[in-house]
């Protein structure tokens, strides 16, 4: 029962760290899509929006926004384009956006703040039960003190406290892929109808989440076939397993109802489109539409607190040096850490540590069995890197999604290494007008990366190109890094100009003063004709190609 209570204690710590923290928090890259989506779902049945991800966390953050009064046009111009389904990821963007725009930023502009933190709250709350669930596993596996410690690394790990903030499907998947091989942990131990049933609906709820949890179905797989199979009959095994696949279908149908099932294999074929196709990455201030094969090896061991990192590679010291490592039931730990991981290592979408969190939840559980290190300063050793977690989590909030450990130089230089969802997805463009108006500031240069709005209504700006302007440039991080084509080398002319002040850890200010007629012309000439080739305007998360006209008279102007 003690255990139990600290427990609970440090699930409410996660909670009031997660909610306490939300009104921070501008609207991500991507929430609009989703709740947005969802609450389409939700009225009209139909699954035509966000059709690259599984409806279930999407139908969950937008449950509270069912009694509100808001305006929805399902009919017209913009819902009919948004049918049109395309596996060339900015035509599908496009299609969609236009209806979600109007939805959230016209139709219902009164609702915007209500709907951005009601929506957030049920990830909130999915935080909490990925939480609790990592305690349930780890106690299963390696006893109650295992589990307080897996949960505690868990409740203070910077990377889930940032992410279970936002309506987005990644802890989602985390929490019910973990969930599903509990219980088929379970199963394997008690193959009753009743585990069976526990089983396929967690698989089921996975498979609703993300894409990702596909790859759930071959780590069962190879967990059954390197169980002991003397005295096993294989028939018998055979019906087991069509009931938790059944089970788990009903569960996925139900997400998407009989006559949308279609909906799911549409999705999946475009996610398998978009990973092999790539998607503009960074990394080490590269660039690469196919990404990098250890992407994700450098994200974990910067984005990850070092206290976090040690502890989970003493347990697998503990787990070599032990004569007997209980292997049965650890491969239902390490086979999914694997496949998790090795899958994102050869996937060429490259975009965020959030991608390998499903690997992170058995990663927690599996840390737990640091605590039978065999050694008189354990109790110390696992004391001050405790504290040292606890400290550098508490002392970044509320910036969790900026957070880099002292390998990835902090949050001030992690930019250096990783960008885009690792550091800046507009988190913090909310704050922009505040930080002007104490300042008496009235008009700045703008570029900005994100889907938050506030910046461009509260303040006289001018949209910021890649030649010398005169004025305060304000600039997100990722856009003055590059992300797309169009904008890599695009503001390197700022790297001549001492940084001015630096709004979270997202967005970067300049002052910009002393910038000619002549040299804004030489500069524009230089840049204006190669970005007016490809040109492609990032509007608030989407896809719009225009023509492009270069007037080095004036600043760069686009004609629709």
């Amino acid at each position: 029962m003690k255990a139990h209570a600290i427990a609970g204690c440090l699930l409410f710590i996660f909670f009031l760290q997660a909610f306490l923290s939300l009104p921070t928090q501008s609207m991500t890259m991507d929430e609009i899509n989703h709740f947005s989506a969802g609450y389409s779902y939700w009225k009209t049945n139909d699954f035509r929006l966000n059709p690259e991800h599984p409806p279930l966390i999407k139908l969950i953050s937008a449950l509270p926004l069912l009694p509100l009064p808001l305006h929805s046009q399902f009919y017209g111009q913009r819902w009919e384009a948004a049918q049109k389904y395309s596996y060339e990821l900015s035509t599908n963007t496009t299609n969609q956006y236009a209806w979600i725009h109007q939805f959230y930023f016209v139709d219902n502009d009164a609702y915007r703040e209500k709907i951005l933190s009601l929506s957030r709250i049920p990830m909130v709350l999915l935080g909490v039960l990925l939480g609790f669930i990592i305690y349930l596993f780890a106690r299963d596996l390696y006893g109650s003190k295992a589990a307080l410690l897996s949960l505690t690394l868990y409740a203070f790990s910077p990377n889930f406290l940032a992410h279970t903030r936002y309506v987005t499907t990644d802890v989602g998947v985390a929490c019910f892929s973990l969930l599903a091989i509990w219980r088929f942990y379970h199963y394997v131990k008690n193959p009753t109808l009743k585990e069976q049933l526990f089983t396929g609906a967690g698989l089921g709820l996975a498979l609703a989440s993300k894409f990702t949890a596909v790859y759930l179905l071959p780590i069962m797989g190879a967990v059954v076939f390197l169980q002991p199979h003397t005295k096993r009959n294989y028939k018998t095994l055979f019906k087991q397993l069509m009931i938790i696949l059944c089970m788990a279908a009903l569960v996925l149908t139900l997400s998407y109802g009989i006559i949308n099932i279609g909906r799911y294999f549409e999705g999946l074929s475009f996610v398998i489109t978009h990973s092999s196709e790539g998607h503009p990455a960074y990394l080490l201030g590269q660039h690469s539409s196919q990404g990098w094969w250890y992407y994700f090896i450098i994200a974990f061991f910067v984005k990850t607190p070092i206290p976090t990192i040690l502890i989970f590679l003493l347990s697998i010291i503990i787990a070599a040096r032990m004569k007997n490592t209980a292997w049965k039931e650890e491969i239902f730990l390490i086979i999914p850490m694997a496949v998790f991981l090795g899958s994102f290592l050869i996937s060429h979408l490259n975009i965020g540590i959030r991608h390998i969190f499903p690997f992170y939840a058995f990663m927690f559980v599996y840390a737990g069995k640091a605590v039978f290190f065999n050694h008189r300063l354990r109790t110390i050793a696992l004391s001050v890197l405790l504290a040292w977690l606890i400290s550098g989590t508490v002392m970044i909030s509320p910036h969790y999604l900026s957070y880099f450990n002292i390998l990835g130089g902090g949050p001030a230089r992690g930019s250096e290494i990783l960008i885009d969802s690792n550091i800046d997805w507009g988190q913090d463009i909310g704050r922009i007008p505040q930080w002007a108006k104490t300042r008496g500031i009235e008009k700045v240069n703008l570029a900005l990366f994100g889907s938050d709005k506030s910046a461009y209504e509260q303040l006289s700006f001018e949209e910021l190109g890649c030649y010398p302007k005169n004025g305060i440039a304000v600039i997100s991080i990722s856009k003055l890094r590059g992300i797309y084509e169009d904008e890599i080398g695009c503001y390197t002319w700022l790297e001549g100009y001492p940084l001015l002040d630096r709004i979270g850890y997202s967005i970067n200010v300049f002052n910009i003063t002393n910038v000619t007629v002549d040299e804004h012309q030489q500069l524009c000439e230089t840049y204006c004709p190669g970005i007016c080739e490809s040109k492609k305007l990032i509007y608030f998360g989407s896809y719009y190609k225009e023509k492009c006209i270069c007037d080095c008279r004036k600043p760069l102007r686009i004609q629709e």
